[in-house]
């Protein structure tokens, strides 16, 4: 059989005739590029339906993250923050719904915290046109995110209270003051100094300190003190109240001293408290008082002489003896500790009648409620429940006298100041809730003015002389509230059955001024001045 021999030159004429040829070259080329054009617009497709599956799931955890962070910063619902998670995962899965897995949520430790690390994880699993038809099997996208937080949500409260805005020294320490409060100082002002201490030679044991502004670095150095600077959402607690009026015109006597008025006969229902007052310190000059505790109470009936001013209330101290206690350790003073327990009873009395000398009964013999234009008392005073209305005089006790009443409101108007001088006895109680609603308060507005025993009108001018000079007979239970005027503290004040709270305008504190006791025992001041401070961040 013959062979055949191959024209290898024919065939490269014929190769490089169909490499010159150009007819169908489009159709072979769509041809060729078909299978890589559906493959990419499939492709792309899916990657689409990816990318928006992964955006959407990595919103749904960041926002379950940053909700169970805090849900667990607060204490009163820190164990609920995995149902938190879930309910926030749920409501921002969108269109994944249907095919997220259920997150994890777990609990990590970050930055030395404990368990203050929340992580959420899921996935989203689905079939895919083109991806499905080259790999047989779903696709699957997977997102995480940790939360942290610091803070726990208690809102900050504080016994005494600057309210100007922008002053320099709105809460002032000056020249060594003693003040063991331990219910915290707030000054609203964004002043570098918002809170000043001169002197630096007494004791100030305050718990906290917040400014919006700066504070001094004496607070620094105190060991348990919380310093809270440029602190943001300080806010006056009282504002928006509106003080209540008393329109019955009313003029100032004091017995026999201002009016001559008649003596009469009153009896008397009387509740006597007694109280132990232990005082501690290093020196027999240099006590605190550390508890006070209620040891008796009297109930008794008395008879006595009544006018418009009877003194039907009382407070007497009997002051005991220095101990000591030694330590153990050799040497003097600085190794005991000095103790001492006063006696403290106070009297309340309501009068059940008061007769006339042909025996008819009258009034009761104590101060009536109304609208005064001076209050300079010169006479021991018991005030009637009630609203004391001072309009553009001054509530001025004198050093030889006292003030006493249960269930009052002084109100402040045009200019109208307090002035408790040293060595007077006051004791005084705000009025509560029913007492209010009974003067004609509404409900609502009841419940904002309870405990308010001063109140200055934010209309008011004004008053630049307001103080406090008390003394160990110095009792006020309620809250003095001065928006428009400033207040110097250089006495002392205690409390019996209320918390004593100071907020005003600005506030200065003394060298004489020893304050320790600002609620009673059992009782903690609540007047919020800062919402609790939450922070929450996404680490991951």
């Amino acid at each position: 059989m013959g062979s055949k021999r191959i024209d290898i030159g024919r065939m490269g004429t014929v190769w490089r005739s169909l490499r010159g040829e150009r007819s169908g070259n489009a159709t072979l080329m769509v041809a060729l590029g078909v299978p890589a054009l559906i493959g990419g617009a499939g492709l792309g497709v899916d990657m689409a339906q990816w990318y928006l599956w992964k955006s959407e799931l990595q919103y749904a955890v960041d926002q379950a993250a940053i909700a169970a962070a805090y849900a667990r910063a607060d204490d009163s619902t820190k164990n609920d923050y995995s149902t938190r998670a879930l309910q926030e995962f749920a409501a921002n899965t969108g269109v994944i719904r249907h095919i997220a897995a259920t997150p994890s949520v777990t609990l990590g430790d970050f930055a030395g915290g404990t368990d203050n690390l929340i992580t959420v994880a899921s996935s989203a699993s689905d079939r895919l046109p083109f991806s499905s038809f080259i790999t047989g099997s779903a696709v699957s996208v997977s997102s995480s995110a940790s939360a942290t937080f610091e803070g726990n949500g208690t809102a900050w409260t504080s016994c005494l209270i600057a309210l100007h805005p922008s002053a320099s020294k709105a809460v002032w320490f000056n020249g060594g003051p003693d003040v063991d409060a331990g219910c915290g100082v707030a000054a609203l002002s964004n002043a570098t100094n918002a809170i000043e201490v001169s002197g630096g030679s007494g004791t100030l044991d305050l718990g906290w300190v917040i400014a919006a502004g700066g504070i001094d670095n004496y607070f620094d150095s105190i060991s348990g003190t919380t310093v809270i600077e440029n602190a943001v959402g300080l806010s006056n607690p009282f504002a928006g109240l509106t003080p209540p009026g008393n329109p019955v015109s009313r003029t100032l006597s004091c017995g026999s001293n201002g009016g001559g008025e008649t003596t009469y006969a009153a009896t008397y229902d009387v509740t006597a408290h007694t109280y132990h007052l232990r005082y501690e310190g290093p020196k027999k000059n240099q006590m605190s008082l550390v508890s006070t505790t209620l040891v008796d109470t009297n109930v008794y009936t008395e008879t006595g002489g009544a006018t418009a001013s009877t003194q039907v209330g009382d407070t007497s101290t009997t002051t005991g003896d220095p101990q000591t206690v030694s330590d153990g350790s050799s040497g003097s003073g600085k190794d005991k500790l000095y103790w001492q327990v006063d006696s403290v009873v106070e009297s309340t009395a309501t009068v059940t009648s008061v007769q006339s000398s042909g025996g008819g009964t009258v009034s009761a013999g104590m101060m009536q409620p109304g609208t005064y234009s001076d209050f300079d008392l010169s006479c021991d005073t018991v005030l009637a429940p009630g609203i004391y209305v001072i309009d553009g005089g001054d509530i001025d006790v004198n050093a030889q006298y006292s003030l006493s009443g249960t269930g009052v409101m002084f109100v402040l108007k045009n200019g109208a100041g307090i002035k408790i001088n040293g060595g007077a006895s006051i004791s005084l109680t705000a009025m509560d809730k029913n007492e209010l609603i009974a003067e004609g308060v509404s409900s609502a507005d009841a419940d904002k003015l309870e405990g308010m025993l001063v109140f200055e009108d934010p209309s008011s001018s004004g008053n630049s002389k307001n103080k406090i000079n008390g003394n160990s007979s110095t009792y006020l239970n309620g809250s003095i509230y001065l928006p428009v005027s400033g207040v110097e503290i250089l006495g002392t004040a205690g409390v019996t059955s209320r918390c004593l709270t100071i907020a005003a305008n600005t506030i200065k504190i003394g060298g004489t001024a020893d304050l320790s006791t600002f609620c009673p025992p059992g009782m903690v001041n609540d007047t919020e001045v800062m919402a609790g401070d939450i922070r929450v961040r996404l680490v991951s």
